[in-house]
């Protein structure tokens, strides 16, 4: 379910056998304590009530690592949880002002306490991972098209920092394997690909038992340390989804009718989204939709994919 908050902790521990429901009932009684999203913030913005949260449609029955999609209304989803964070939402919010690429509308967005709530328009369709199998090969051909094009559109959205989209810490995959499964420890932002060599090095020393290098970690560190140029150029992160599968592509009449769950989405580095895509890819079609819309950047990649086995050696998160 992802690492809960201290106060979702404390809670649990008091009340063993509670739902989450009867969590959120708990966390929406300090409603004094709602914080907006930056960009929604002095408008008019809506907090969806408790008994309409108890009354969804629970479409991820058993959670999505701490977030819970409910859909509160025939048109409208509420995605909320201690993992669900308010750069999602600004991410959203930027795609849908700066880009065509179809993605929820956000309707309102908020944190209570520890707990993110975004309520956003219910994509339409069903998801392409339901359908990879019976679409044929033209149909896939035309997908993986139309996703290239949205891809492209949104690596144009560029910064000079790697980071959310607000400017908190690097989402990417390489910073979430501590060996410590209870660690907080965030990385970046970063604004030099010094700092970020760097954190990759800690993050991987951090994967392994107390801390604990051998000979081989030392030999990896010195690859990661020298790896690449400085990419000193004043643009240094491309917008990326980071999560990129069939799981959150939809599709309706044969078209990209949205794209979804951009909790992990930032800048990052230009070869992190196809990195993202490629380590988790399984299915032979899906695999090869990856490598005709996802920019692909092999040097790089094979670097962070012999670092990412590494760390999992001990940390599979």
């Amino acid at each position: 379910m992802g690492a809960l908050p201290d106060s979702a902790l404390s809670y649990y521990a008091k009340n063993p056998e509670a739902t989450f429901t009867e969590y959120l009932a708990e966390v929406m009684a300090g409603l004094s304590q709602v914080k907006f999203t930056d960009s929604l913030r002095g408008q008019d913005n809506l907090i969806v009530p408790l008994v309409q949260i108890e009354s969804a449609t629970n479409l991820a029955p058993h959670g999505l690592g701490g977030n819970w999609i409910l859909q509160v209304s025939e048109t409208t989803v509420l995605k909320v949880g201690w993992r669900v964070t308010m750069p999602e939402a600004e991410a959203l919010i930027l795609l849908a002002a700066k880009t065509i690429v179809p993605v929820p509308t956000v309707l309102s967005a908020y944190m209570i306490g520890d707990v993110g709530f975004i309520l956003m328009t219910k994509i339409e369709g069903g998801l392409l991972a339901s359908c990879l199998d019976t679409m044929s090969r033209e149909e896939l051909q035309g997908i993986a098209r139309q996703l290239k094009s949205y891809i492209l559109e949104w690596r144009e959205l560029r910064s000079s920092f790697l980071g959310t989209v607000t400017g908190g810490p690097c989402q990417d995959i390489l910073f979430r394997h501590p060996w410590d499964y209870k660690s907080t420890k965030q990385y970046g932002p970063f604004h030099f690909f010094t700092q970020y060599r760097y954190a990759v090095v800690e993050a991987l020393r951090l994967s392994r038992p107390e801390g604990v290098w051998y000979e081989k970690e030392e030999k990896l560190k010195e690859r990661i340390l020298s790896f690449g140029d400085e990419r000193t150029t004043p643009i240094l992160g491309v917008m990326t989804h980071g999560d990129l599968h069939p799981g959150n592509i939809f599709i309706k009449d044969g078209g990209v009718s949205g794209i979804i769950d951009w909790g992990e989405a930032g800048y990052s580095l230009p070869e992190r989204e196809s990195f993202a895509a490629n380590r988790i890819a399984m299915d032979p079609a899906w695999v090869e939709m990856i490598h005709a819309c996802i920019p692909s950047f092999p040097e790089e990649n094979e670097l962070w994919d012999e670092v990412d086995r590494s760390m999992m050696r001990y940390s599979p998160l």
